[in-house]
Parts: C-alpha cells; structure tokens; sequence
C-alpha cells in the first residue's frame, strides 16, 4: 500500500499480533503492532499511566524497543483498523538515512547534508520486522501475565 508519506513494507502477523514495517519518504523505517480490545493497553497513550502488577507504570515503560516506543495511536494510522497500535521509529541519534526510499523532494534536501549519517547504520526491513516480532512478543507476553 502506498500513502503520500510512506510505502508499507512488510505486513504480518506474529504471534497473533498483526506488524507492520512503513519505509517513510524522509528515509527511514517505522514499525507498528496493533493489540485488539481486551488487551491490558488498549487504547493507552504510550506515555499514559498504567496498573501492572500493582505498579504504576507506562507502555513506553513496559515496552523495549529499538528508539523506544514513539506512537500510540488508534486504528486510523498507519492502517484502518479496530485496533490500537503501538509503534517506533528509526530516525534516532545513531540511524542513518535510506535514500532508496525517499521521495526526490527529500533526497535533494539530504544531498546538501554530505556529512550527515557519517557513522550511522540505515535499519533495513529486516531489521525492524526483527524489532516489530521482539515488541509482539512482550505485548502477548503482558496479555498473559494478567
């Protein structure tokens, strides 16, 4: 599927849990996992308080992940959906830029920066389908721990 800021990559299920990989025009990956209604963080912000274990704590908290957890978000973005989904990105300080999938307007910005993403690793599909089966795992993992 394309959408005017992003092309989706890798769309699957793990675990029960549906992940997607979206290269994003300004060159780098996001991934995404969506929980359905019933699970303990259904429709909480990733920076929201929560009651686990009799702990006070947040999704972002919880949930370990390369850059963190960075959205939270119901089924409008980056899919229609009846689920809540969590997501990240690779656009932190050590992640550098794919211009295999940017669009020219950006690519043409980034030529001016010739240093920029000296010593950075572009994150590959694989990579964050990686990421995205590793946060699957530790939100089923909660889902049986209730």
């Amino acid at each position: 599927m394309k959408h005017r800021d992003f092309v989706i990559e890798s769309d699957f299920t793990y675990k029960g849990i549906r992940c997607l990989v979206l290269a994003h025009v300004m060159g780098h990956r996001c991934g995404y996992c969506e929980v359905k209604k019933g699970h303990l963080l259904y429709g909480k912000g990733y920076a929201q308080s929560v009651n686990y274990h009799n702990t006070a704590t947040t999704p972002g908290e919880m949930l370990n992940v390369h850059g963190g957890i960075t959205f939270s978000s119901e089924g409008k973005y980056p899919v229609k959906s009846d689920g809540w989904w969590f997501g990240f990105d690779c656009a932190h300080y050590g992640d550098a830029k794919d211009v295999t999938i940017m669009d020219e307007k950006h690519r043409k910005m980034f030529e001016t920066f010739t240093n920029w993403g000296r010593g950075r690793r572009i994150r590959k599909k694989t990579y964050v389908e990686r990421e995205c089966r590793k946060l699957a795992k530790q939100l089923v993992a909660i889902t049986q721990e209730e």
